[in-house]
């Protein structure tokens, strides 16, 4: 009989640089015992191809690749049946899979990929789970509704503030471009291969919940002199 584990995490999320990749590569490499009968290969998917390296060496030579690689496969396997595979996507959360006749070593390469990618995590790791960016796309459809019906239920004559339509609309286009966008502006595992020459590109995820803030001060400020002017009245 031949038993077969499978084991597998969905990580947070990390960005790594080329030689960072290097180093995740040789400890997956680690993994499985180095008789003759070991494949790795790190397969990229592009937007219009999709291309395979069978070592880290040809990777780091290739040419005419982009700045940050978001979808991608690193896989490591034996004769043996013992099998690992980090996953990237560009929208969903990377995750790790092994495969083994042992639990135990399944368990060891998942920690061991884990571990790496936990050393390797990004600021934005808290907030990278897609029901939150859900619940900010949510909450910035449902801000212009809102503003719209606000007047309804105020009394008559009474307006909002240019302040706070202007910092209601703006916060609710940034948190609803964050959700779409969110691929681009918070990515979930991103492999470096060379920094972006421009500083908007570097830091669109960072300028995004810049606006988002200034625009959710604004609108509080905007609600607080609303209160105010009403109480003088």
């Amino acid at each position: 009989m031949k038993r077969q584990v499978e084991r597998r995490r969905v990580l947070g999320a990390y960005a790594i640089d080329m030689a960072e990749l290097g180093l995740l590569w040789q400890k997956c490499l680690a993994l499985v015992p180095d008789d003759g009968k070991t494949w790795s290969y790190l397969s990229v998917e592009l937007p219009n191809e999709k291309l395979t390296f069978d070592s880290y060496e040809e990777f780091a030579a290739a040419e005419e690749l982009p700045a940050k690689i978001y979808s991608y496969t690193l896989t490591v396997s034996a004769s043996s049946g013992n099998r690992m595979t980090l996953w990237g996507s560009f929208m969903g959360a990377p995750r790790v899979t092994a495969d083994g006749e042992s639990e135990a070593w399944c368990a060891g390469a998942i920690e061991t990929v884990a571990a790496f990618t936990y050393s390797h995590r990004t600021w934005y790791w808290w907030i990278s789970k897609a029901p939150l960016l859900a619940m900010a796309a949510v909450l910035g459809i449902a801000g212009p509704i809102g503003a719209l019906l606000a007047p309804f239920a105020m009394p008559k004559g009474t307006t909002l503030p240019f302040s706070i339509n202007l910092g209601a609309l703006t916060l609710a286009g940034a948190l609803v471009l964050m959700f779409f966008a969110r691929g681009n502006l918070f990515p979930p595992g991103a492999i470096t291969v060379r920094k972006e020459s421009s500083f908007l590109r570097r830091y669109t995820g960072e300028l995004g919940l810049v606006v988002a803030a200034l625009s959710l001060v604004v609108t509080v400020i905007g609600i607080v002199v609303s209160i105010q002017a009403s109480g003088h009245k």
